[in-house]
Order: structure tokens, then sequence, then C-alpha cells
């Protein structure tokens, strides 16, 4: 897996701490040291050795993390509870960590190439504007060619009559699965895609939906989408070994049948469950998987569903 984004949790305040200036008498530290025995334990503590700075820094970094950790807390049981549905776009935005991520005028310049329209359209062809033609600037666009072909054909397979996704909104959809096809050409367009973008338009603005989903399949999903898909046929194989512990005869039954774990659950994976449960239980889903930053959600909803079934 690639690297993941660290999320870091504001603390609600700052202790700030300062030092008197005040100079004392000897009388007055002598009764500031019989003040000090009554809150000190002699057992522990040498009143004779004063405190050091590092020992007040050293309380406060622990009350900070103590709050810091109980901010965690309540997030963490937020996000299992359910993201309030008007936060949603903006949490998992945080949690990808789109604000890092995010280059100013990048996402332009990947539609910029070809003269990309706001209604969607673009050329049909470079060759009619003096393309390279070498043998590797011809093969990467033939690629390019053949992942617009894809994406045409899935832009109507795509939450079908949802009123987000008219004329415009599948316009956006269009742009936004092109320019990530540019952006990584390596992964391209892979079928399945066409879902996570349009999950992210409908909670999010265009641009920050693109940042989100290169940061999911850079990062959350590195290797997946790959031509050898390496990452994708691993969990599988560490799934069915989960499936023969859990669900033995589960396990059998498909042994049985000639059925492998990875033919049912493959698609579950590569969409994350985004045609496969009901839209409430995929937001969820996504929920703790983007606050986790890793796919362990995955197994976890992919065991439930067996069990379950």
């Amino acid at each position: 897996m690639g690297l993941r984004v660290e999320k870091k949790y504001l603390s609600a305040g700052r202790l700030q701490s300062k030092e008197s200036t005040h100079l004392v008498t000897v009388e007055e530290s002598k009764v500031s040291a019989d003040s000090d025995d009554e809150f000190y334990d002699a057992d522990k503590v040498d009143p004779s050795q004063e405190v050091q700075s590092g020992d007040v820094n050293a309380e406060i970094g622990n009350t900070n993390q103590e709050e810091t950790y109980s901010l965690k807390e309540e997030l963490e049981c937020l996000v299992h509870g359910g993201l309030p549905m008007a936060l949603r776009g903006e949490l998992w935005q945080a949690f990808v960590g789109v604000g890092a991520r995010r280059v100013e005028g990048y996402y332009g310049s990947l539609l910029a190439s070809e003269g990309e329209l706001e209604d969607g359209g673009c050329s049909d062809s470079l060759a009619s504007e003096g393309v390279d033609e070498r043998p590797e600037v011809l093969s990467a666009f033939s690629a390019e060619e053949k992942c617009k072909g894809q994406i045409e054909k899935d832009l109507p397979r795509t939450f079908p009559g949802h009123p987000a996704l008219d004329d415009v909104g599948r316009n956006a959809l269009r742009r936004l699965l092109l320019a990530y096809a540019r952006h990584n050409p390596t992964v391209g367009y892979c079928q399945a895609m066409n879902f996570f973008a349009g999950l992210l338009l409908l909670l999010m603005p265009e641009e920050n939906a693109f940042w989100t989903l290169a940061g999911i399949i850079d990062d959350y999903f590195d290797g997946y989408f790959s031509e050898e898909m390496i990452e994708s046929q691993v969990d599988q194989l560490v799934l069915e070994e989960l499936v023969r512990e859990k669900f033995p005869k589960l396990a059998n039954h498909l042994d049985y049948l000639g059925v492998e774990v990875a033919w049912v659950t493959g698609p579950w994976f590569l969409s994350i469950f985004t045609n496969v449960l009901p839209w409430e239980s995929v937001l969820r889903v996504w929920d703790v998987l983007l606050f986790d930053g890793n796919r362990v959600m995955l197994f976890r909803t992919a065991l439930a569903l067996l069990e379950f079934y």
C-alpha cells in the first residue's frame, strides 16, 4: 500500500504558562517550601530539588495529548455512528488530506491539453493538431483514446436516473475521470472508478472530488487498479484464508461447487461496495474506510455479509 496521509486532530484549547518575575524574600521562600510539603509526596519528590521547566512542559504535553486523544475518540465515535450528510464531503476531504495534496491550477492543466469545454466537449483527435508521431507518444495517445471510449460507455451506467447526474453532472463526471486518467496514466481508467467519482461529485465540488479520488486510488488503493492488480489479488488471498478460518462450512461448500471466494468478493472490493450495498450502508463503509486510512473495513464488511447470508 502507498503512503497514508497522517491525520492531525486539533486540540480544543492551548495551555499557556507564564514565568513569574517577582523575587521572593528568604522568609517567603521558607513559607513556600512549607506549603510545598503539603502537596508533594516526600517518597517520590525531593523537596530540595527545584522544579525544572522541562517537567512543566512535559506536564503540559501530557495534558495536550489527553485532550487530543479525547477528541480523537469523539471523532471515531462520530465516524462509526455515521457522519452527518451535510458534513460528510468536507470530512472525507480532511481524512484523505485534500488540502495537502491540492496544487493550484493542476486540475485545469490536465483538462486544458485538449481544450475540454465546460459542456464536456473535446476535440476528437489530436492528429489534426500535429501530434508527435514517435511510437511511445502514439502508444500513449492510443491508451488515452481507449480510456475515453470506456468512460463514455460507463457514463450512462453511473447511478442512472439520479437528478444530480443530469447532462451537467455527466459532463463533470467525464472531465473528472479523464483528468485522473491523465494524472495517473499507469492506472488510466478502470471500471468502478465511475462509481467512485460519481459518489464524490454528489458530496463535493468537481476539483475537490478529483483530489479526493486521487488520494483514494493513489494511496488507499495503491496497486489495486494497476494492470497486474497485485494488491487486489493479495487482499483476496487474505480474505479467502479468513473465510476458511471463520466459516469452514461455507468454504467447503464453495470448494464443492468449484467456486473461488474471489469470484464473489473481488467485485465487492474493487467497487468498495458502491454497487453491492444500500446507499446508506455504502456511505457508512466509506466513512470508516477513509477515516481509518486503510482497507481493513473492506474485510470487515465482506465477512459480515458472508456471515449474514
